[in-house]
């Protein structure tokens, strides 16, 4: 018995043949974009992520400059604007200490200040929270931050 093929006249024999080759080369598309697309976007996050981390130490660093100008760490009230505008009745301000502005985290959120006390010394604790924007997560949702106790950035919840 013959293949199904084979009783077609040639043209529709090239036009079946031409669909299959289609069909595969499409196959194929779909198959390289979903092993390329999901480690492109995992790349990306691990990027705003190192831009994250980059971004409060810098901070940290420019509200220790602040700190050594003006003698304390911005009020809550003033937060980080104080970086760009000098409070009332800050002697020894020598900003602006950022410019032009503060800058957002990588996925657009404003980063967090918040004083604390420890050990009867007022200290600041920068915060961003991840690609969720709220507090707590995992991967690229997990919060990073940066404490003026310790001077360095840690993961995770607060």
């Amino acid at each position: 018995m013959r293949p199904y093929s084979e009783h077609l006249p040639p043209e529709r024999r090239r036009r079946t043949q031409w669909t299959g080759l289609l069909f595969l080369t499409i196959i194929t598309a779909i198959g390289l974009w979903a092993m390329i697309v999901p480690r492109y976007y995992r790349r990306i996050e691990a990027a705003k992520e190192a831009k994250a981390h980059d971004d409060l130490a810098t901070l940290g660093k420019v509200l220790e400059t602040y700190r050594d100008d003006v003698g304390h760490w911005p009020t809550s009230s003033a937060g980080l604007d104080a970086l760009l505008v000098k409070p009332a009745g800050d002697q020894g301000w020598r900003g602006p200490y950022v410019s032009p502005s503060i800058p957002l985290d990588p996925w657009g959120n404003p980063y967090g200040y918040e004083p604390f006390a420890t050990g009867g010394r007022q200290q600041v604790r920068l915060v961003c929270l991840g690609s969720d924007g709220c507090s707590g997560g995992e991967g690229s949702s997990e919060d990073l931050e940066w404490r003026s106790d310790t001077g360095s950035l840690s993961f995770g919840p607060r």
